[in-house]
C-alpha cells in the first residue's frame, strides 16, 4: 500500500512508550462549555443561513476555527499566567469534544431526528394518502402528535410556521418520543464504541494509516505549533480562501463587489449524455489541502473513477440501461455496482484482518501492554457490538416492526455503510461521508421491498431518514480520529471512552434543546429546506407505492451488484501482484457518492499540483510546501465561522461554501 509523504511529517509521528498525558477535569469543563458554542453556531449556519454546512463535514469547519482561537487565547493565557496555559493533551481533548458535538448537532442526529418525527404529520395532504397509510401503523409513544388524529396537529404545525406570540415551547410532547429515539441512537453509537476500538487498533497500528483528517488541528496543536503558525507558508494559503470568500460574502451586501461562484454545472440536454448524473465543479480550496494530504494512487483513483462512473451512465444512456431523467435513476446501475464493491471491501477487511484481531484479543488476554492500547479491550468491545445488535432488535419489534428487517438495516448500516465511510476518511482523506444505496436498497436486490410488510415500511421511512440516507456526521470517523488525535499528544486511547460518553451525552441535550427553541420561533419553513421538506420525507413518498403492493422490480440490480463484488476483487488482486497498479476499490466504492459529485474537481486539482511538485521538486519540496496547503484547508474553514456569526450578529445574508 502507497504511503503519502504526509505520514512523515513530525505532526503523524506515533506516540512511543507509555503515554505521558492524562485527561484533565479543566479539560472536559472548558470542553463542555465551548461544545455548546459549538451547537449554536452549527444550528444557525445550517438552520438559518441554509448555506454554511458547518458541521455535518467529517472535518468540521468550526471545529478547526474555533481551535484556532483557542489555541491564540491559550498562548496569550500562557504569557500572562503560565500556570493556565493547556497542554497539547488538553486541546486534543477540547477539538475532538467539538468535533463529535458538532457532528451530532448537525446531521449525525439532531438534523435528522427531529424533522422526521414532525414532518410525515405536518407534510401529509388529501393528495399523497400519508395519514391514511402510514399513521396506523406508528406506535403513539414514537412521535410527538397522536397518530389517530389527522393531519397538520398544533405540536407540528407551530414546529413548522412558528409558535404564537407569548406561547412556550410543548417540551411534554417531545420527551417521550425523543427520550425512545435516543435509545435507539444509544444503541448505535454503543455499537460504533465497540467498532472503533477495533477498527483503529488494526488500521493504525497494523495497516498505518495516516488518518489525514487530523492534520491540520496536531499541526496547530502539537510542539511544532509556534512553527507552523508562523509560517509565512501557511499564511499566503490561508490568506488565498480569506480573500475569495471575503469578496464573496461582500458581494452579498455590496454588489459593486465582483461576483465569485463556487459552483460551475455541467449538464448536456442531448442523448446519451443527458444520461450523466448530477456534475458540477465545486471550488473549493480546502478540499485541495485536504487531498494533497494523499498519496498520487488514492488522489487519482478519486477523480479517475467519478469520471469513469458518468462515462457509464452516458454508455448506459447509449445502450437504454440508464434511464435519465432524475440524479437516482441514471446512476443507479453504477450505484448498485458501488453497493457490490462495499460489501466485497468489507469482507475482505474482515478475511485479511481476522488473524491479527485474534492474535491482539489474546495479547490483551495475557496482559501485554502494546495490545492494550485501545478505547476498550476487544472483548469489551465485542460486548457492546453484541448488545447493540440485541438491544437494536428488541426495539424494533417493541416498535411494531420484525427482527429480520432490523438486522438487515442495522447491519448494513454499522457494518458496510459507517465502516467504508469510516475507511474513506481514514484513508482517502475525504472530509464528507456520504453513500450511494441505503440497507433498504440491498434488501430490495434480492427480495421483493412490499414484502416486509407495512409496519417495517414505516418505521423504514423513519430510519432511513434519520440514520442511512445521509451519513453526514457518522460518529464513527470521529471516534476513529479522536484516537488519531490522543496518539499525537501521547494520551491513552482508553482514557477517551468517557469522554466521549459524555460529550455524545451532552451535546444532544443541549442542540435538542437549541434545535426545538429555534425551529419553534422561528418556523422550519423559513429554514433549510433539504432538513425540514427534503430528507424527512423523501422516504415516505418512496414506500407509499409498497403499502399498497405496487413496486416494479428489476432482475437486473442483483446482476449489477455481483458485477462491482467481482470488479472490486479484481482491482484489490492487481494492487496485490503488482506495486505499480494505480486504482485503489475504495475510489470505485466512492465514485457516484455525493462525496465524489462535490469533491472530484478538488481532487483533480491537487492530483495534478502534487503530482507536478513531486516530479520537478521532489519529496522536499512536497513536504516544504505542505504549510501551504494546510493554510487552505485553515482559511476557508475559517471564514465559514466567521460568516455564520456575522449573519447572526448582522443580520445579513451568508455566502455559499462549496461543501452542500
Amino acid at each position: 500500500m502507497a504511503v503519502s509523504p504526509s505520514t512523515t511529517s513530525p505532526a503523524f509521528a506515533p506516540a512511543r512508550g507509555l503515554a505521558t498525558a492524562g485527561v484533565t477535569s479543566r479539560a472536559v469543563v472548558l470542553g463542555l462549555a465551548i461544545s455548546a458554542v459549538v451547537c449554536a453556531i452549527v444550528a444557525w449556519a445550517e438552520y438559518v443561513t441554509g448555506a454554511i454546512m458547518i458541521g455535518f463535514l467529517q472535518i468540521p469547519p468550526v471545529a478547526v476555527a474555533l481551535l484556532f482561537v483557542i489555541v491564540l487565547l491559550n498562548r496569550l493565557a500562557g504569557r500572562l499566567w503560565p500556570a493556565a496555559r493547556l497542554r497539547p493533551a488538553e486541546l486534543a481533548i477540547i477539538y475532538m469534544m467539538m468535533v463529535l458535538s458538532a457532528m451530532i448537532a448537525s446531521r449525525g442526529l439532531t438534523e435528522d431526528l427531529y424533522p422526521t418525527l414532525a414532518g410525515l404529520n405536518y407534510l401529509a395532504t388529501p393528495a399523497n394518502h400519508w395519514q391514511s397509510l402510514f399513521f396506523g401503523q406508528i406506535k403513539p409513544a414514537l412521535v410527538p402528535w397522536d397518530p389517530a388524529r389527522d393531519a397538520m396537529q398544533p405540536v407540528v404545525r407551530y414546529y413548522y410556521e412558528g409558535l404564537p406570540a407569548g406561547a412556550p415551547v410543548p417540551w411534554a410532547a417531545w420527551l417521550l418520543p425523543s427520550a425512545l429515539w435516543l435509545v435507539l441512537y444509544g444503541l448505535v453509537y454503543m455499537c460504533f464504541m465497540g467498532l472503533a476500538s477495533v477498527i483503529y487498533k488494526l488500521w493504525a497500528d497494523e495497516e498505518h494509516l495516516s488518518f489525514p483528517l487530523v492534520s491540520l488541528p496536531l499541526e496547530m496543536i502539537g510542539e511544532q505549533s509556534a512553527g507552523f503558525l508562523r509560517n509565512p507558508l501557511m499564511w499566503i494559503g490561508f490568506g488565498l480562501p480569506v480573500l475569495y470568500f471575503g469578496l464573496k460574502g461582500l458581494r452579498g451586501i455590496w454588489p459593486v463587489f465582483p461576483l465569485l461562484r463556487v459552483e460551475y454545472p455541467i449538464s448536456f440536454s442531448q442523448a446519451p449524455w443527458s444520461s450523466m448524473g448530477y456534475t458540477e465543479m465545486w471550488f473549493s480550496m480546502a478540499g485541495v489541502g485536504l487531498f494533497y494530504l494523499l498519496s498520487s494512487e488514492m488522489v487519482f483513483s478519486l477523480w479517475f473513477f467519478f469520471i469513469l462512473a458518468r462515462l457509464q451512465e452516458v454508455a448506459g444512456g447509449a445502450l437504454g440501461i440508464a434511464t435519465g431523467g432524475s440524479h437516482a435513476s441514471a446512476m443507479a446501475f453504477v450505484a448498485d455496482q458501488t453497493a457490490g464493491i462495499s460489501f466485497a471491501l468489507v469482507g475482505i477487511m474482515i478475511y485479511t484482518g481476522w488473524v491479527r484481531v485474534r492474535d491482539i484479543w489474546r495479547r490483551q488476554s495475557e496482559q501485554d501492554p502494546a495490545a492494550a492500547n485501545t478505547l476498550v479491550r476487544f472483548r469489551t468491545a465485542a460486548w457492546l457490538v453484541g448488545l447493540a445488535l440485541v438491544g437494536i432488535a428488541v426495539w424494533w419489534r417493541m416498535a411494531g416492526g420484525g427482527i429480520t428487517v432490523a438486522l438487515v438495516e442495522f447491519g448494513v448500516y454499522m457494518f458496510v455503510q459507517a465502516v467504508i465511510m469510516a475507511r474513506a476518511t481514514s484513508e482517502a482523506g475525504t472530509p464528507m461521508a456520504e453513500g450511494s444505496f441505503t440497507p433498504f436498497d440491498i434488501y430490495g436486490f434480492f427480495a421483493r421491498k412490499s414484502a416486509v410488510g407495512k409496519a417495517n415500511l414505516t418505521l423504514l421511512a423513519f430510519s432511513n431518514a434519520m440514520f442511512t440516507r445521509d451519513l453526514r456526521g457518522v460518529t464513527l470517523t470521529g471516534m476513529l480520529d479522536a484516537q488519531k488525535m490522543a496518539d499525537g499528544v501521547r494520551l491513552a486511547r482508553r482514557k477517551l471512552t468517557p469522554v466521549i460518553v459524555t460529550v455524545l451525552i451532552f451535546a444532544i441535550l443541549v442542540s435538542g434543546f437549541i434545535h426545538l427553541n429555534l425551529t419553534y420561533q422561528r418556523g422550519g419553513i423559513t429554514m433549510y429546506g433539504y432538513l425540514f421538506r427534503g430528507n424527512n420525507q423523501q422516504f415516505w413518498h418512496e414506500n407509499a407505492p409498497l403499502m399498497d403492493g405496487i413496486e416494479e422490480y428489476r432482475v437486473a440490480r442483483p446482476i449489477w451488484f455481483g458485477v462491482g463484488v467481482l470488479f472490486c476483487l479484481f482491482l484489490s488482486l492487481m494492487r496485490r501482484l503488482y506495486v505499480w497498479w494505480p486504482l485503489h476499490p475504495l475510489g470505485a466504492a466512492l465514485s457516484v457518492t455525493w462525496i465524489m459529485c462535490v469533491f472530484w474537481f478538488p481532487a483533480l486539482v491537487a492530483w495534478l499540483l502534487k503530482s507536478g511538485i513531486t516530479r520537478y521538486g521532489g519529496i522536499k519540496t512536497y513536504l516544504k510546501l505542505r504549510p501551504f496547503f494546510l493554510g487552505l484547508i485553515f482559511g476557508e474553514f475559517f471564514m465559514a465561522v466567521v460568516w455564520s456569526i456575522l449573519s447572526f450578529a448582522l443580520h445579513i445574508r451568508a455566502p455559499m461554501f462549496p461543501w452542500p
